[in-house]
């Protein structure tokens, strides 16, 4: 299957390109803006190429255990940190933004009981990323401190399943749909799923099932969390003859639209829209369809039958 992120990147020839969304101070977009926070400290500005660095995070019940760092180099320099959060971020979230120079960096998040922000004391989880691709995703911890080394600008390396687990070393997802032995628009049809994240892609995932229902071994394709704020598409060649059922998951309950973002959603077959959405939905939304599409209107949340062979 081919996954393909598409940016919504400014240019990055001069520092000035991403002012708009990753300047400000602490993270956020500017002083007054949603994303803005006194907590992260307001890293250096840089003259030239200045490339995106959002940190997502999902707070357990104990965020003032949590906190985070973003190191420069070998000389691991602190150059943007966090202290650690207050109880009033408890059970809750936020996202912050800025941009860095190219070069080598270590993001360190930090818990200090050492048992992560999942799952003892709530569903917590972060996201790094830059200008949309997913450089870690973590929360469960057996130690005081996560350690993620990247380089910016960050190149995004081929999933691999070293245990054999089907999942993706990295990132946790399953490995990419496999339809090499398969023909389009005779045992298999295409399937295209294109997204806009709000200003909370750390919320953002999804699932893609054969069948009816959240079989976990009928799982095919997901994804999540994301960057925020950006357009994803993803395509595959999915087998043919076959119904499936599309999740769409909103951590917060609030979709993708209208309080933090104009996201939306989009599925189609070809030429074919299976379902387009205007991101208004809460904690989920749920479309069901079968390969090949007809363009027959299928109701969301509702059942559909496998088509005959």
């Amino acid at each position: 299957g081919i996954v393909l992120a598409v940016k919504n990147k400014p240019p990055t020839n001069e520092a000035e390109a991403n002012e708009d969304k990753y300047g400000g101070v602490g993270g956020g977009i500017d002083t007054d803006d949603l994303f803005a926070t006194t907590f992260p400290s307001s890293a250096p500005s840089y003259e030239g190429l200045c490339i995106g660095v959002e940190v997502g995070i999902i707070f357990d019940k104990y965020a003032t255990e949590t906190s985070w760092q973003l190191l420069a180099g070998e000389s691991e320099e602190v150059i943007w940190t966090s202290d650690f959060y207050g109880s009033n971020w408890n059970d809750d979230w936020d996202v912050f933004r800025k941009c860095f120079p190219p070069g080598m960096y270590t993001f360190v998040f930090m818990d200090k009981e050492g048992d992560g922000i999942c799952c003892s004391h709530g569903e917590g989880k972060y996201a790094l990323s830059s200008e949309g691709t997913i450089i870690a995703v973590g929360g469960q911890m057996d130690s005081k401190e996560e350690r993620t080394t990247f380089e910016l600008e960050y190149v995004e390396p081929e999933p691999s399943d070293s245990n054999g687990d089907g999942l993706d070393d990295r990132l946790g997802l399953v490995m990419p749909y496999d339809s090499s032995n398969l023909i389009e628009g005779e045992t298999c049809e295409n399937f295209r799923l294109v997204f806009e994240t709000d200003q909370y892609g750390i919320e953002t995932s999804w699932e893609l099932y054969e069948g009816s229902d959240r079989v976990p071994e009928n799982l095919v394709a997901n994804g999540g969390p994301y960057g925020s704020e950006e357009t994803y598409v993803y395509n595959y060649c999915l087998a043919s003859q076959k119904s499936y059922v599309l999740y769409m998951y909103d951590w917060k309950g609030d979709g993708l639209c209208c309080e933090y973002g104009q996201g939306f959603y989009k599925v189609t077959s070809r030429d074919i829209v299976i379902h387009e959405s205007d991101g208004k939905f809460g904690e989920e939304d749920v479309v069901r369809f079968v390969l090949p599409a007809d363009g027959t209107f299928i109701e969301t949340n509702a059942p559909v039958a496998t088509p005959a062979p």
